[in-house]
C-alpha cells in the first residue's frame, strides 16, 4: 500500500503484478483485489470506480490472469462493488468532513456559521458536532 497515493495507472501497475500471485485462487484474488480497490477509491476519490476498473483491466489481461471485470461478472458482484464503492466514498468523505469540523471547532477559531460558509455545509450539521464537542457522550 505504500504505492496507494502513486499516479493511478503506476498504482494499478502495483496492483496487478500483486495480484497476480493470487490469479489461481479466485477467492482470495476477489476479496484482496476488492479491498484494494476499495482503498483505493478513497485515496483517489476523483476516479469513478467504474474507470478505475476500466484502466486495470488491460493490465491483468497484459498478465494473463483473470481479470477483475470477468471474476466481478462472475460473482455477480460488479453493480455491488459500483455502489459500495460509491456509498463508502460518500461515507468517507462525510466522515473525513465531520472529523475537519470537528478539529476547527475544538481549536475555537471559527464559529459554526462560518465553518458551514467556508466549507459549504449545513450549518445545523455543524451545530450538531459542536453541541456533540461540547457534550460528550
Amino acid at each position: 500500500m505504500k504505492h496507494i497515493h502513486d499516479p493511478l495507472p503506476a498504482l494499478l501497475e502495483v496492483v496487478a503484478d500483486f495480484l497476480k500471485d493470487f490469479a489461481e485462487d479466485r477467492d482470495i484474488l476477489r476479496n484482496v483485489g476488492i479491498n484494494i480497490f476499495d482503498y483505493a477509491s478513497h485515496v483517489h476519490p476523483e476516479v469513478p470506480p467504474e474507470e478505475m476498473l476500466s484502466l486495470f483491466t488491460p493490465l491483468t489481461q497484459e498478465k494473463n490472469m483473470t481479470t477483475m471485470i470477468d471474476l466481478l461478472r462472475d460473482q455477480g458482484l460488479q453493480q455491488g462493488l459500483q455502489q459500495g464503492l460509491q456509498q463508502g466514498l460518500k461515507q468517507g468523505r462525510q466522515e473525513g468532513r465531520q472529523e475537519d469540523i470537528e478539529k476547527i471547532l475544538s481549536k475555537g477559531v471559527l464559529s459554526p456559521e462560518e465553518i458551514a460558509s467556508t466549507l459549504d455545509v449545513d450549518l445545523a450539521w455543524v451545530e450538531e458536532i459542536a453541541r456533540k464537542i461540547r457534550r460528550p457522550s
